[in-house]
């Protein structure tokens, strides 16, 4: 089963992709796929097959998140 890991630059996403090495794993960053524009995550769905997919992807600077929330609101919660 191939598992997709959005947020894989990240400290989990990185995490997890070596605890998963062994496995057919992908992992993409926001390079690879905006998880705020719905089009680039059904083509990277799309085009991967995954069996499972872990959403590590996230605005965790939580004084930039306060100072312009509106970004921080649609990754963190409407994109997922």
């Amino acid at each position: 089963m191939r598992i997709l890991v959005t947020g894989a630059g990240g400290q989990l996403g990185r995490t997890l992709l070596r605890h998963w090495s062994d496995r057919d794993c992908i992992g993409v960053d926001i390079e690879e796929c905006d998880i705020t524009d719905p089009c680039a995550v059904q083509t990277v769905i799309t085009e991967t097959k995954p069996g499972t997919l872990v959403h590590c992807a996230a605005s965790r600077d939580v004084d930039a998140c306060r100072l312009n929330s509106d970004p921080a609101r649609l990754s963190n919660t409407q994109a997922p």
